[in-house]
């Protein structure tokens, strides 16, 4: 009995040692499954998979079957589906069954994903994604080149381990085959590994870049929107406060006539009025609206009980109006006085901002992909959002962030629930919330369109070269060898001059052999040339990026320098100037009636005035230690260091009074006009303050003085430190 279990004790195991094996293969794939690479957003790349193409070489197809359920067992975990079991368990049976057939493991694989699994996954994607239209397309394309990739590793690491490979286990049986198809094939492996993984790097990083680019347009237009909104605001703020120090300080004034001047200078306004302590309204702009109104009083209205009992400028929250129409407006309120009482507030000036004015900055597109805006206040509640989103005002904002998404920030809003948008946001001082959106699925499509030609050429290459490989592959194994042979020898100058090839050999491989000959000869020539070729274009790349260089930091209407310029350099120039206990002047300069200069002339009339402008200033402030800089729109901001009181105010009043006398001519309708400039300014020890923004808020104090006193003036403040005597 003994005799007899000893061989059935080996014969077990022999018959279990072909499903330990493909099991412990499994394992091992789905270990290397589980760290995948990321791709794209929600794509993967999966190198485990190797682990199916080798046991597809060792094992009979139910094998193979086990070792492709164990490798995409983590996928199943990541993807949330079981499609990944059908797809690759029905790749291990095809090229399983395949290579008992005779057929190359790496063609097997590309039939296999040709006709059964890209249409399969594309099928799968189409039937249960709700991603964009091409998206399905995209992702199938990418498994079948990931195939191609892992098919390849699989390959290579069975020609690595070829001699461990052939154990008595092995199911699979061993095919001889010549030296021309085995040369052909390994180079066919090598040649697709390369060409695939290099061409799905440069794909992913033009995507990536793609990507990139899109979210910096859209946190640079989110930024300047909410610039734009938070300035204008100001301005608005500006003038209720304006309007009640006249009615506060003036001696029997008109307060009908007072509002209806603010309400002409400041058009943003819907209405705006005057009400006294008890919340009567006693004016109102227009003045035909007293006859029109449904309601007298505002007492009861936030913008009232908060600027009487606080005493001081508030800005209310988004809301409908109620006596002047229905438009989505913020009240801005600020109280008055009289009989120099300045303790208890006589009434309050409101202004009803029509937020109607946001279209005007949210019109602006740039780019091939259009940009579109959501503003909220707050409180989360929608104060605009484009037209094409049919979204109602005062809603709350409600939308899911995706947080998985690599490459761009998206989010899908509640009330459009099948479309997903890559977005910016922005929040101004006053609460308020711009993000800036596109169509994520405009960017999949661009992107997978010039992918889709990638993939396309590069499997129209890869059938080619395994078809003319085939082809040649006999003829050219032994002519190939020797010429190799003797190249080797004469790059190791193991001779000096060549054999001849046998008569047998083609007359094209001869001819080639002789070309090689003499382009051997060349090679050194022609790599001197490519080196001086690879310099001269160096210095061209470097010319062109110090040109780029040179117009990020200028203005491109102007040709002065721009913000980025200044925030570069400030620290530098005010550096110096302290060092020589030399004194600065921080200049701030703003065309008056710009808006209404644009209105009337239009806005290639304003540019023109910007340019001359420009020259005028740079014609005035000319020495190489000015600084000449446009700050925003019809700002322009100089820093003039080195310059006394006296020589700064001169420059500043010949200044004014140069733009005052230019003439600008309206093309259109052969109209001569003038326009005109206010100047703030601060002269100082260079010392006064390292920080820019100090300078520039007291000249900028300085340019509201010269507004506020009728525009087309000079106000320059001094704050040169003096010495005792």
């Amino acid at each position: 009995m003994q005799d007899v279990a000893v061989p059935n004790n080996r014969a077990i195991w022999h018959r279990l040692q072909p499903a330990l094996l493909a099991i412990l293969l499994g394992i091992i794939g789905a270990l290397v499954n589980s760290l995948s690479v990321p791709f794209l957003t929600n794509v993967e790349l999966i190198f485990g998979n190797a682990a199916i193409i080798i046991g597809a070489m060792l094992f009979r197809p139910p094998l193979a079957l086990l070792v492709a359920l164990i490798a995409v067992t983590p996928m199943y975990f990541y993807w949330g589906h079981p499609f990944g079991y059908l797809t690759f368990g029905l790749e291990a049976l095809v090229i399983s069954y395949l290579r008992s057939r005779g057929r190359y493991v790496l063609f097997a694989e590309l039939y296999y994903w040709l006709l059964i699994g890209m249409p399969l996954t594309a099928l799968l994607i189409w039937l249960t994604s709700n991603q964009p239209d091409v998206y399905w397309l995209f992702v199938s394309l990418k498994q079948g080149f990931n195939a191609a990739i892992y098919a390849t590793i699989g390959c290579i690491i069975a020609f690595i381990l070829d001699r461990r490979m052939d154990v008595s286990w092995r199911q699979q049986p061993r095919i001889k085959r010549k030296l021309s198809q085995q040369l052909v094939y390994a180079i066919i492996i090598v040649t697709t590994l390369a060409l695939i993984s290099a061409s799905l790097y440069i794909s992913r990083g033009l995507i990536v870049s793609s990507h990139q680019a899109t979210q910096s347009s859209l946190e640079n237009r989110a930024q300047k929107l909410a610039d734009s909104i938070h300035f204008f605001v100001n301005n608005q703020k500006s003038a209720i406060v304006i309007a009640a120090n006249w009615m506060s300080h003036g001696q029997n004034i008109d307060r009908q006539t007072v509002l209806e001047q603010t309400h002409l200078s400041y058009a943003g306004f819907l209405t705006m009025l005057v009400a006294d302590k008890s919340g009567e309204i006693v004016n109102a702009s227009p003045a035909s609206l007293m006859s029109s109104m449904t309601e007298s009083s505002v007492k009861d209205r936030d913008y009232f009980q908060q600027a009487i009992n606080n005493q001081s400028l508030f800005l209310s929250p988004v809301f409908l109006g109620r006596g002047f129409g229905r438009s989505v407006i913020i009240a801005i309120s600020a109280p008055y006085y009289q009989n120099n009482d300045f303790t208890t507030p006589a009434g309050i000036v409101e202004g009803s901002l029509d937020l109607s004015f946001l279209q005007i900055f949210t019109e602006t597109q740039s780019g091939i992909i259009p940009i579109k805006t959501i503003i909220t206040d707050q409180h989360n509640k929608i104060i605009y959002a484009d037209p094409t989103l049919n979204i109602e005002p005062l809603a709350e904002f409600q939308f899911d962030a995706i947080s998985n998404a690599a490459e761009q920030q998206r989010f899908i809003m509640s009330s459009m629930p099948n479309e997903v948008f890559a977005y910016a946001k922005k929040v101004t001082p006053a609460g308020w919330q711009v993000y800036t959106i596109i169509d994520f699925d405009l960017i999949i499509k661009a992107m997978e369109q010039e992918y889709l030609a990638i993939f396309v050429s590069l499997l129209f290459t890869l059938i080619m070269s395994a078809i003319v490989a085939f082809l040649f592959g006999q003829r050219i194994t032994k002519p190939l060898n020797f010429i190799i042979q003797q190249i080797n020898k004469f790059d190791n100058k193991a001779i000096d001059t060549f054999k001849p090839l046998r008569e047998s050999a083609a007359v094209e491989i001869n001819h080639l052999y002789q070309e090689l000959k003499r382009d051997k000869n060349m090679v050194e020539v022609h790599q001197k040339n490519l080196e001086q070729m690879v310099n001269e274009r160096t210095r061209a790349l470097n010319q062109a990026n110090e040109k780029l260089q040179e117009l990020a930091l200028n203005d491109g209407l102007t040709k002065v320098h721009n913000r980025r310029y200044l925030d570069n350099n400030f620290a530098y120039i005010q550096k110096t100037a302290q060092r020589n206990l030399a004194l600065m002047s921080v200049i701030i300069m703003d065309l008056d009636h710009f808006k209404r200069l644009n209105d009337n002339y239009g806005h290639l009339a304003g540019d023109e005035v910007l340019v001359k402008v420009a020259s005028l200033v740079s014609e005035e402030f000319s020495r190489e230690t000015d600084t000449i800089v446009r700050f925003g729109g019809e700002e322009f901001l100089v820093i003039a260091p080195y310059i006394t009181a006296a020589a700064l105010a001169k420059k500043l009043e010949n200044l004014r009074v140069k733009i005052a006398e230019t003439e600008f001519v309206d093309k259109d309708n052969q109209q001569i006009f003038r326009t005109s400039s206010s100047f703030g300014a601060i002269i100082a020890d260079a010392e006064f303050s390292e920080d820019l923004l100090k300078w520039v808020k007291v000249a900028d104090e300085c340019l509201y003085q010269a507004k506020n006193s009728g525009r087309n003036k000079v106000v320059i403040t001094d704050r040169i430190a003096r010495v005792a005597p």
